[in-house]
């Protein structure tokens, strides 16, 4: 054993929370003020847990995983493995709610976007015909303009 305490000096706790299916996470251990070989973390267990699931790790390539079946450790409150199977199911469906609403968004943002240029394009034809209807109207004006002249003239 204190061979084994050698080698996970250093150790971390590799966590995850209702038999390794949701929330994985690590912590560093911190040798304690305990007489003996004693090592501790601090840990925030959510109300949605039923159970940790622990193994310790050194790091490098040694782990303790009790003899493969891993650490456990219940842990009290209103959730159990059945309500949390539920709250996955109600947290995914929210997801995809969100999900579906983001890309409604970005949808209805790409549709404006091309209502938008349609718009723009459309006022830049109707300038662009204002401007040659301008200029018809413009010609058309100095041809009179001319021929009045040529007509007080003669």
């Amino acid at each position: 054993m204190k061979a084994r305490a050698r080698q996970l000096q250093k150790t971390t706790q590799v966590h995850a929370l209702n038999d390794w299916k949701w929330k994985d996470f690590v912590e560093k251990m911190h040798k304690c003020d305990l007489q003996g070989d004693w090592w501790s973390c601090q840990i925030y267990v959510p109300k949605q847990a039923y159970k940790m699931d622990f193994v310790f790790f050194n790091g490098g390539n040694v782990y303790d995983n009790n003899n493969l079946k891993d650490f456990s450790h219940s842990v009290e409150g209103e959730m159990d493995e059945h309500a949390f199977e539920n709250f996955v199911v109600v947290e995914e469906h929210r997801k995809l709610e969100n999900l579906a609403a983001e890309q409604a968004e970005r949808e209805r943002q790409a549709e404006e976007h091309c209502r938008r240029d349609i718009e723009q394009k459309s006022m830049e034809a109707d300038i662009a015909h204002a401007k040659l209807e301008a200029e018809k109207r413009r010609k058309a004006c100095k041809s009179v303009m001319a021929f009045t002249t040529d007509v007080l003239v003669h």
